[in-house]
């Protein structure tokens, strides 16, 4: 009796990728130094100005959920860039969420984003505004928070690029970065109309955020910059 057996390999990755949890550092009493440059309109949206302040984020409780997980409750506070003498003046607050595979951010506008995502990998991309995009209409009026993010929901991809990577922000270097690239979109041009969307983050290894730059920039030449164009850029000093 002639017997045939027929085999197939199968490949198994057993390579350690790091996890988003790596690259954080928050407990309970932290408090983190930004320096935050706002990018906001002149009058009647002639051209935009920056303007520079120092941003205290504070860790001020944690709390568990029923798969315990674990919510941080963590108010931000600002004060002008020129003087560090002045006193904190309460901005607002935010929630992060730590959950087995994802960090998620409830923002002063109630939006939950999902920041960052396991496993952290240069192929690894997710929806980080499912939570509040997923089945809604757009709208043109944009004077939602969300509208940014609902108007061009095709656009927006998160995905993490230069893994393991030096970068120094504001005379900080740090050894073993990520960066999130969530968008970086571009339609029309100066001569008629124009929009300007771009979004990405940074963490380093054992420590937390470290850079974000957002900008909505909306120009037409009929009205120059739209009233609802703005942008930040958030460096971590401490």
């Amino acid at each position: 009796m002639l017997v045939i057996c027929s085999c197939s390999k199968t490949t198994i990755d057993t390579q350690t990728y790091s996890t988003y949890k790596d690259y954080l550092s928050i407990n309970v009493g932290d408090s983190y130094l930004y320096r935050l440059d706002s990018v906001a309109l002149l009058s009647f949206g002639t051209d935009t100005v920056t303007r520079t302040y120092y941003r205290k984020d504070s860790v001020i409780s944690a709390s568990l959920d029923g798969e315990n997980n674990t919510t941080y409750r963590i108010y931000t506070y600002l004060k002008p860039f020129t003087s560090s003498s002045n006193s904190w003046v309460y901005l607002n607050a935010y929630n992060i969420t730590l959950d087995s595979t994802n960090l998620q951010l409830v923002d002063e506008n109630n939006l939950r984003f999902i920041k960052l995502s396991n496993p952290i990998t240069v192929e690894h991309s997710w929806d980080g505004d499912a939570y509040f995009t997923i089945g809604t209409s757009a709208s043109s009026s944009f004077s939602d928070p969300a509208d940014v993010y609902i108007n061009y929901q095709s656009q927006w991809s998160y995905q993490y690029t230069d893994l393991n990577t030096a970068q120094t922000f504001y005379d900080q270097s740090y050894n073993n970065t990520i960066t999130v690239n969530e968008i970086d979109y571009t339609e029309g041009s100066m001569s008629s109309y124009y929009t300007r969307l771009y979004s990405s983050e940074s963490y380093a290894k054992g420590l937390g955020l470290i850079h974000r730059k957002f900008l909505f920039l909306n120009w037409q030449t009929s009205s120059d910059y739209s009233t609802y164009s703005y942008g930040i850029e958030l460096t971590r000093i401490q």
